[in-house]
Order: C-alpha cells, then structure tokens, then sequence
C-alpha cells in the first residue's frame, strides 16, 4: 500500500510501557500492510494526566500531515492505531482531529488537514472501565477493579485521589447493570451519549471516546474485540454507536486474545490474527 501511514499510539493504562516496546510489532504491521508507521511515544500519567498524552498523540499527527512532502507520504492516507489505552488514545485523536479539521491546536492560524482514512481500534479501552456485565472475562488476564480506579485516576488527576471515588458503586444501584443499560438504550433509540456524563463528573468524550455524542463523520472504523477481554463491552458498544450514526464500521469478534496481547506477537496466535485482520482490511478498504 503505497504512502499509507500508520500512527500507533501506545497502551500500558495511560501509565508504562513506551515506543521501545513496540519496534518490532511496529516492523512486522508496516510489512504486512505495506505501509510507513510513525511509532511515537507520548507523556504518561501520573506526571502527566490528562489531556497531555491526547494532545501530545494529535498534534504528532497534524506534525505528520503538515510534513507529507518530506516524509514522503499522501497526507490523505494517514491511519490512526492503537491497542487498549492506546486504542482510547487513538480514538481521542480521531474525534480531535474531527472536530478541529486536523488543524493544530499549538498555532492560532494552523491550515486544515483532510479527514484521516481510517482508525483502527484493538480491545479499546473506551470508557475508563467495562461496566458492563461481561460475563466471558477470562478471571487470568482480568484486571481488579482497585487497580484500574488507581491507574484511572493517575489519568484524569496526576494522583489516586479520584481511586476510591471511581471504585466506589454506591448511588448507582447496581452500577454495571446501570451502565450497560444505559448504553443499550443510548445507541437502541439514538439518545445522546451525553447522557452517560451524569455517571459521574470527570467523563468527557476525549478522555473516553465512548461518552461522545456527535460521532457523525469520523473516519472509516475497524474495532478488534476479545470476547474474554474487560474491554469487550468497550468494543462492542462503540462500534454499535458508531454504526448507528453512519460510521463504516467493521466489528470483529474475537473468541481468543486478550488484552495486551498484541506485545507477544511472536508467539500468541491470537496476536498474529490480530494483525493479519489489519492487514486485510487495509487491504479490502483503504487501499
């Protein structure tokens, strides 16, 4: 795929792991798919919360398609990648990209940019937390819930003041049920998703993209989820939302894979269907 460019945007919680981690799944997705990848790092909490990774991870973009002529690429064909939080990330660069017209959000007077061609999101964590009741969750890979309000809250305030808030279901009733039926109903009867914002006070759309309530002319969308993932319903739910509000969305299904997994590329098959789905819709859509 000639001039294609992939931005990958890391995973780790919004907390650890970095680009280092990711060279040789950057090599073998850049092979397969016949494309350049730009493989940057961004700023992680808890030093630096929210919005610094979103910011620093779109403007990587914009410097991308600014450059086009010297990197020598067509600006119109730039896909945004990522993996669990990266694949937040990568959706908050999308809806940011959206809404600016690609433009820069460091210059007053920044020229537009065409719309992305593509985002691709692999078990996206969307929403901060699966709330919903996914009752598939392989116990091995689940993530407890007193560490995802601590790292959540590392995000969102640069501390853990936020952990026991967030970990806290009390004034929600049966907080995942709620949630789930929340969403079910938001994307059932087109509802905005602002909505969901009453959960609790720290939610915007560009700190989960699933809270977003104009998805309406995002890019073409392919959502990778593990059926044994907590993210699952994160997935799910997105795509469904996206789908009812004219996005092209693929939706795949996953029965095995986890989540992370794509780092064991080498020897997870599960990591390997993984890019080789990319692959082909690279292949099948973009192309």
């Amino acid at each position: 795929v000639e001039d294609l460019l992939f931005k990958h945007c890391c995973t780790g919680m919004f907390c650890y792991y970095n680009q280092r981690m990711y060279h040789n799944l950057m090599y073998k997705l850049a092979v397969s798919c016949g494309c350049k990848v730009v493989l940057c790092g961004q700023k992680l909490a808890p030093e630096f919360p929210f919005p610094n990774a979103a910011i620093e991870a779109y403007q990587i973009v914009n410097w991308v398609q600014s450059n086009d002529v010297s990197l020598g690429i067509n600006k119109k064909r730039v896909v945004v990648v990522g993996d669990g939080s990266g694949g937040a990330l990568a959706a908050t660069v999308a809806l940011l990209h959206k809404d600016n017209q690609g433009k820069s959000l460091l210059e007053e007077h920044a020229d537009l940019q065409p719309p992305l061609s593509a985002q691709i999101l692999i078990s996206p964590v969307l929403q901060g937390f699966s709330y919903g009741e996914n009752t598939s969750i392989n116990p091995c890979t689940k993530v407890s819930s007193d560490k995802k309000s601590r790292f959540l809250s590392y995000y969102l305030t640069g501390d853990s003041s936020l952990a026991s808030i967030l970990g806290d279901q009390e004034g929600c009733g049966e907080y995942p049920a709620f949630w789930k039926a929340l969403i079910d109903d938001a994307v059932q009867a087109g509802t905005p998703v602002s909505q969901l914002r009453r959960c609790r006070g720290v939610w915007n759309k560009y700190a989960f993209p699933l809270m977003c309530d104009d998805p309406v002319s995002l890019p073409d969308t392919l959502v990778i989820g593990y059926i044994e993932d907590d993210s699952f319903d994160d997935a799910r739910y997105y795509s469904e939302w996206l789908q009812h509000n004219q996005v092209r969305v693929k939706f795949v299904r996953e029965l095995s894979g986890y989540h992370g997994n794509l780092l064991l590329h080498g020897i997870s098959a599960s990591a390997a269907k993984a890019l080789q789905i990319v692959a082909d819709y690279v292949e099948e859509t973009i192309c």
